[in-house]
């Protein structure tokens, strides 16, 4: 058990945990999986357009330290063509099928009431790409029967 390294060190100093300990969480292998929500926020893009950030844990991996899977879902815009908004809107159906959210139509969903919810998904992993590493990607949400 850890001990609370807040209070330990004197004034100036820093109590640092045991970093030996730490392990990097692993990729999981491309493949079918339930994910469970365990974060959902709006946020904004480094363009600063509204989007829905989603953080998932494969819940069936078999890994003992999986990395969360983190998902963006950008709201359509008013500046979109016909086919951008389309896409964008067709990602969040997708999602709400997948999820089970009962969305017909335009609507307002609670974000709170998203956290904890289970579906299944095509994982695939993308290729780091610049100052980020390869991750877990959404290649396919699956509907919900």
């Amino acid at each position: 058990m850890s001990e609370d390294l807040t209070s330990t060190a004197p004034e100036g100093f820093l109590s640092v945990p045991n970093t030996a300990e730490a392990v990097e969480p692993e990729l999981i292998p491309a493949g079918d999986y339930t994910l469970r929500l365990t974060r959902v926020e709006n946020t904004t893009s480094k363009k600063g357009d509204p989007m829905l950030h989603l953080v998932f844990m494969a819940e069936d991996s078999g890994m003992t330290n999986p990395a969360p899977i983190h998902s963006y879902l950008m709201h359509p815009l008013p500046s979109d063509d016909e086919g951008q908004r389309n896409n964008k809107t067709l990602g969040f159906k997708r999602f709400f099928e997948c999820f089970n959210v009962p969305v017909d139509g335009e609507g307002q969903v609670e974000l709170a009431m998203l956290e904890g919810l289970s579906g299944s998904v095509t994982l695939t992993i993308r290729p780091g790409k610049g100052e980020y590493g390869p991750s877990n990607n959404i290649s396919k949400w699956h509907k919900a029967h």
